[in-house]
């Protein structure tokens, strides 16, 4: 008898690979790519928790040294303008 459309197969989809998650999490689409990781099987409950928790930590840092480079380079560029004639 042959399984109905979306019944679950013992073969995972492309995208679960742990590979690819673990890309598009850190190096493609960062937090958009968190319901990728808690949908993909292949991770256990203590890996996702994990995983969203470093990916938090490294989404805070690389907004903050943004915004640290961002006040820096302001600041350059008023001290420019003050010095230009």
């Amino acid at each position: 008898m042959a399984e109905p459309p979306g019944a679950s197969t013992s073969r995972s989809r492309w995208y679960h690979s742990v590979w690819f998650v673990l890309a598009m999490l850190f190096f493609v689409m960062g937090p958009f790519a968190l319901p990728l990781l808690w949908k993909s099987p292949r991770f256990a409950l203590w890996a996702k928790v994990a995983l969203t928790l470093a990916l938090a930590g490294a989404t805070w840092w690389a907004l903050a040294t943004g915004v640290a480079l961002f006040r820096q380079l302001m600041e350059q560029s008023s001290q420019w303008l003050l010095l230009s004639p």
